[in-house]
């Protein structure tokens, strides 16, 4: 009868401990007063992907563009062809987009065909994801080179994306607050017959204020493209991202 009652105590006891250790991991969730390592790895995800109309939807643009030149030069070397556009996500689709989009293209031309294309890009809008919603303007200034280079298959792109705006984490923290995120895009190569990315690199600042407590917050990395994928390293801490879902995995 004694040994039932140890027992019994000794299950209690490791019941209580097991549960109050989740109660308290959840409680400093639940506290949590600044925007974490992963979270800001979903924030530059989420700039970067197609789902929520981020950086890869942009190359997608300009290099569709400049695709459906092909040996012609538009308007003309070196005359602005602006135009401006609805987006939104496709139908059925997980994650959801809205934006107006107005692009300002010019066309470089070498013994009058078209080798390159200046891109300015202002969109302003909204998505929402799974674990994180936004309003913001982006603004981007993109070159793209090797339109018609016979020595390669690909575009080169280099530019800068920078959006500005609010946020908001759908997760425990519920975290609110405004954030800006700075992409430098260096010799991202693309191929030509189908815009998929085949290699290049970025380096990104994300910062911000957390609105309940005025808390700022700051992180810098470096991102490597490669196909559809792209590993971010956030200050030591590394993730791989989707470049289609924005999902952002710790490695």
């Amino acid at each position: 009868m004694m040994r039932t009652s140890l027992l019994f105590a000794l299950i209690i006891v490791t019941c209580c401990t097991i549960s109050c250790t989740k109660e308290d991991e959840v409680i400093a969730i639940k506290k949590a007063t600044n925007v974490s390592n992963g979270q800001a790895a979903t924030m530059i995800a989420a700039s970067l992907a197609t789902s929520s109309y981020g950086l890869a939807s942009i190359k997608n643009d300009i290099t569709f563009y400049a695709k459906t030149l092909g040996t012609t030069s538009g308007k003309g070397c070196g005359i602005e062809d602006a135009f401006a556009f609805a987006r939104q996500e496709p139908s059925m689709a997980a994650n959801k987009y809205n934006y107006a989009v107005g692009y300002k293209n010019t066309v470089t031309c070498h013994d009058n065909l078209p080798d390159g294309l200046s891109s300015v890009v202002i969109n302003n809008g909204s998505f929402d994801m799974a674990t994180l919603s936004s309003i913001h303007s982006a603004n981007s200034t993109i070159s793209l080179t090797h339109l018609n280079d016979a020595n390669t298959t690909n575009y080169d792109l280099s530019g800068v994306y920078q959006t500005s705006g609010t946020f908001q984490t759908i997760d425990a923290t519920q975290l609110a607050g405004s954030s800006n995120i700075n992409i430098s895009v260096n010799n991202l190569l693309v191929k030509r017959s189908d815009r998929a990315i085949v290699s290049g690199t970025a380096s990104v600042t994300l910062s911000g204020t957390v609105k309940s407590n005025k808390n700022t917050f700051e992180y810098s990395g470096t991102i490597v493209f490669e196909g559809n994928t792209a590993v971010l390293d956030l200050g030591g801490s590394k993730y791989t991202l989707d470049l289609t879902t924005g999902d952002a995995v710790a490695l």
